[in-house]
């Protein structure tokens, strides 16, 4: 993922490909006055504009495919500043294609269980399924990507994901997919735990290390002493309750 990354306005061509995306999308942009979202629209150069405190701004002028100009001014004074992955309601396609070239075709094992349908509607998956990756488009703003995939049984599905860098990336590449089968990390764990573990539930008498496989990690661990044993409560901020004796899981909320 080292070169899935935002490029500086001097590397980009005349023609450089950006989805507009979000229903505010249309505040972005000067002039039309429509709103664009879902449109593709063509990078074709920038300009200046000498603000009335003195200062520049670089301005960035886009077509569409009727020949439509859109201009959008910037924040930043010098072109090199100007990164297309830090463009508010834009997401660079150069970006896109690349991964699109990595990952098609692919066999990897999710990490989630919250996957989308085809109406990209949430819905329960199976973490630590193996998956083959089938295409990449353009996802949302702060989630730019969105990966298609078939998994085991040949349902189609897909996922939203981040950058991997920056301050944005909140769902990144190595959360959401392993390249290897993360089964084989865990021998001790039996084939009905880990059944347990892919549908992202727990049961009692499962240790702390499979409950975190199942559930991830917990918002809040409080730690008590009830005579001789160790006493553990997790938290998780759906609602999820865990009671812990000895490392045991003695009680689940969900």
């Amino acid at each position: 993922m080292l070169d899935i990354t935002g490029e500086d306005a001097t590397h980009w061509n005349p023609g450089r490909e950006f989805l507009v995306v979000g229903d505010r999308s249309a505040l972005v942009f000067e002039s039309p006055l429509d709103n664009p979202a879902g449109k593709i629209l063509l990078y074709s150069g920038y300009s200046d504009r000498i603000t009335p405190a003195g200062s520049s701004r670089i301005i960035l002028h886009f077509v569409d495919s009727a020949g439509i100009t859109y201009r959008y001014t910037t924040n930043k004074e010098q072109l090199q500043s100007v990164i297309s992955s830090e463009l508010p309601m834009l997401i660079d396609l150069v970006q896109v294609n690349r991964l699109r070239d990595k990952l098609a075709g692919k066999r990897l094992w999710i990490k989630t269980d919250k996957w989308l349908d085809a109406n990209g509607g949430i819905y329960a998956g199976s973490k630590y399924d193996a998956v083959t990756i089938t295409d990449v488009c353009g996802g949302s703003e702060n989630l730019p990507f969105l990966i298609y995939f078939t998994d085991s049984s040949g349902r189609q599905s897909c996922i939203r994901m981040s950058q991997s860098e920056g301050a944005l990336a909140s769902r990144p590449f190595h959360t959401l997919f392993s390249l290897e089968n993360p089964r084989l990390s865990y021998p001790s764990v039996s084939d009905e735990i880990w059944d347990k573990i892919k549908r992202g539930q727990v049961a009692e008498g499962m240790n702390k290390q499979e409950c975190r496989l199942a559930l991830g990690n917990p918002d809040n661990v409080d730690t008590d002493r009830d005579y001789s044993r160790l006493i553990e409560t997790w938290t998780y901020a759906n609602g999820i309750f865990l009671r812990f004796e000895d490392g045991v899981l003695v009680y689940f909320r969900k």
